[in-house]
């Protein structure tokens, strides 16, 4: 078993998890015209056609050049049978006007039934998501062929766990260049507990002070930016909640 350690990156990235129609185009241009320059999409986040026409507009007024972007996109649970990985990342190229992501990860560890949305659900049991026998390491082989035709510039993976890594690691032939994670406050114990990548694999920092907008959150979930002993930190120091968070 590799010796785990947890490595991170911080870097000025937008994500656009959860943005609304019609306004993530201007979120996007904002953000390119104060020095954004990493974009964090995803086909889930259905909202990459209207990112790409940002990214277009910014372009053709000269304010960056396509070199000068590092965009991300990432492959959902209900497309990760291998005949599907390069259709879907085409599709994400074709919403994104582009000829080449920078980097494509694998969005979770997991599977799910082809075909019947993005959360597919047992009709005879409302709420509970249908898997797929689909396995994350034949999707990554799919990964690496994308790579090797130059859709992808880089490829990964995401929410994966120590587990998950070291088997994939046994049978990558292309390593991953990120284990993308979300790192939150409450979450610290259990990525030292469960090691979410390897020495072999950075980790991104990917922080949330909100998970109350996710599909599969509960509604007793906390709200980091709310709790009170963070309010206090906030206070004292003369910061905001999310700035304690995040730093």
């Amino acid at each position: 078993m590799p010796n785990f350690t947890l490595l991170l990156y911080v870097t000025t990235k937008l994500c656009c998890f959860q943005s609304k129609p019609g306004e993530v185009e201007e979120a996007v241009k904002h953000a390119i015209d104060v020095g954004y320059r990493q974009f964090d999409c995803a086909r889930f986040y259905e909202n990459e056609a209207e990112i790409g026409k940002a990214i277009r507009e910014k372009i053709q007024e000269g304010v960056v050049k396509r070199e000068d972007l590092f965009i991300t996109s990432k492959l959902w649970c209900t497309n990760m049978r291998p005949d599907l990985v390069e259709p879907t990342l085409k599709s994400s190229l074709a919403d994104l006007g582009l000829e080449y992501l920078d980097l494509y990860l694998i969005h979770w560890p997991c599977a799910f039934k082809e075909g019947n949305g993005l959360l597919p659900e047992d009709t005879n049991n409302p709420g509970k998501v249908l898997f797929s026998d689909v396995d994350y390491v034949d999707t990554w082989k799919a990964m690496e062929d994308v790579h090797k035709k130059g859709l992808a510039k880089s490829v990964g993976i995401s929410n994966f766990n120590e587990r998950q890594v070291t088997r994939l690691l046994e049978n990558a032939k292309v390593v991953p260049v990120v284990n993308q994670v979300q790192i939150v406050v409450r979450y610290a114990v259990y990525y030292k507990k469960n090691g979410l990548s390897s020495k072999r694999v950075t980790s991104g920092d990917f922080k949330k002070t909100k998970n109350n907008h996710r599909p599969w959150a509960k509604p007793s979930d906390p709200i980091l930016i709310e709790e009170p002993i963070i309010k206090e930190i906030a206070a004292k120091y003369g910061k905001t909640p999310a700035q304690v968070i995040f730093r």
